[in-house]
């Protein structure tokens, strides 16, 4: 008699026809990547690889749990930038997968990715990844004309227990209201002039969230890192926060109160957002403690509102920022504190105050047209950003953009001095960007 029932084996039959469309689906991206350059050829070997290896491990799971859930994309970019060295046209990869699964322990997430660039600019890697608890990310290539990393970006599982959730593992986390820049959101903020926000870069961590119909929400984070120098988790290198979260009805405001230690300093921040003339008004205001006992107060507030203009959705905001660890004075970036959280992409400004604005006008439903801008409200440099957003089709993208700093030399986007007397200064960039996704 078999051991397998008529049920067992109808599951296994559905498990290998959807991990036989998968597999479709994984050479057709590996042949699109084929008809490119050599990067394009070689990062699509790549994501055969990495998507043939989560495959596996699927196969192996599906054979006692349901199907995973898989989507993913595989994007390609070409710029001309013009940097110190002189303009140089600049082609990157992007491919990932993604796969989920909800089982008795929890939904299980796991995410692997490739990003590869053409030139020697290689992907972030070092810097972040030996502080991380686990090292996840390898380079795969590395050359003058060509370098690219893999890694996983997600590997977490999330349980619910009635009003508690809790989450385990790599995964990504937003806090505050920021709209270009941000005050409350300590792990991987986005960078104001970043053109793909879709996914945040993923860290180790524990997460839970606690929610009472009278008293709001509260979460919490304990994210332990690594000494870049002895390789042991340290606290002074660790992040641990609490964030508060409730809604006052008879007033129509959220609010939130967080406390957070992150590396080695004390972060107080208070927050709100409410409606006001139709339009959303956010604000957040931060204190941090550094180990010198410094006080270094942080604020934002931006408003934001969708209009329809001739019969088309027109989105806008405005945002002003200000960061007391920024430097007003002089052309040589001198603080401490300020390159340390440039190095670790907590901050992306060197002064104290911006206004940020942004416009998304819908041309037509498949088309967007975005215009932004961010600027120094001390040294009056800024770089201005505008693009076009075209979904061709339903799994298909087209972005083409220009990003054009502006201001007078010995300014922020002008052209600022190092400490070690190297020069850091933004050039224009014209890129068109292609995206794919199953």
């Amino acid at each position: 008699m078999s051991g397998v029932t008529s049920r067992e084996a109808e599951r296994n039959t559905s498990v290998n026809v959807w991990q036989g469309r998968l597999h479709v689906r994984i050479c057709r991206v590996a042949r699109i990547f084929g008809k490119g350059s050599a990067i394009t050829k070689r990062l699509g070997m790549k994501f055969t690889v990495i998507s043939q290896f989560c495959l596996a491990l699927i196969a192996v799971e599906g054979q006692a749990q349901s199907p995973w859930s898989i989507s993913g994309h595989a994007k390609l970019q070409t710029a001309l930038s013009d940097i110190n060295v002189g303009t140089q046209a600049i082609q990157s990869a992007d491919a990932r997968l993604n796969a989920t699964q909800s089982s008795a322990l929890g939904l299980l997430e796991v995410q692997a990715e490739v990003l590869a660039v053409d030139r020697a600019f290689p992907p972030a890697l070092d810097g972040t990844e030996r502080r991380r608890l686990f090292d996840l990310s390898a380079r795969a290539f590395s050359g003058d004309e060509f370098s690219a990393i893999s890694r996983v970006d997600r590997a977490s599982l999330a349980w619910e227990l009635n009003e508690l959730n809790m989450r385990l593992g790599r995964q990504a986390l937003t806090w505050g209201n920021g709209l270009a820049l941000s005050v409350m959101d300590l792990v991987n903020p986005f960078a104001p002039t970043a053109i793909d926000k879709e996914y945040k870069t993923g860290e180790d961590m524990a997460w839970a969230q606690w929610t009472s119909p009278s008293l709001g929400d509260v979460q919490g984070y304990i994210l332990p890192r690594r000494d870049l120098t002895t390789h042991a988790i340290q606290n002074s290198e660790s992040t641990a926060a609490l964030k508060w979260h409730t809604r006052v009805s008879s007033v129509g405001v959220d609010l939130d109160a967080m406390l957070a230690q992150h590396f080695g300093e004390q972060v107080i921040g208070l927050g709100f957002n409410r409606e006001v003339w139709q339009a959303l008004l956010r604000c957040d205001i931060t204190y941090t403690k550094s180990e010198e006992s410094i006080f270094f107060p942080s604020g934002l507030c931006n408003i934001d509102r969708t209009w329809s203009v001739f019969g088309k959705n027109l989105y806008s905001f405005v945002e002003y920022y200000h960061n007391d660890i920024g430097q007003s004075a002089g052309n040589q970036i001198s603080s401490v504190e300020l390159v340390q959280r440039l190095e670790r992409g907590e901050l992306f400004t060197l002064d104290k105050d911006y206004l940020a604005f942004g416009v998304r006008l819908e041309l037509h439903p498949l088309v967007n047209w975005h215009i932004g801008d961010l600027y120094n409200l001390r040294d009056h440099s800024g770089i201005g950003q505008t693009r076009l957003v075209y979904d061709v089709l339903q799994n298909v993208q087209l972005i083409f953009g220009v990003d054009a700093p502006h201001g007078p030399n010995a300014t922020e986007f002008g052209g600022y001095e190092l400490i070690d007397g190297r020069s850091m200064k933004t050039g224009p960039r014209i890129y068109t960007r292609a995206a794919l996704y199953f």
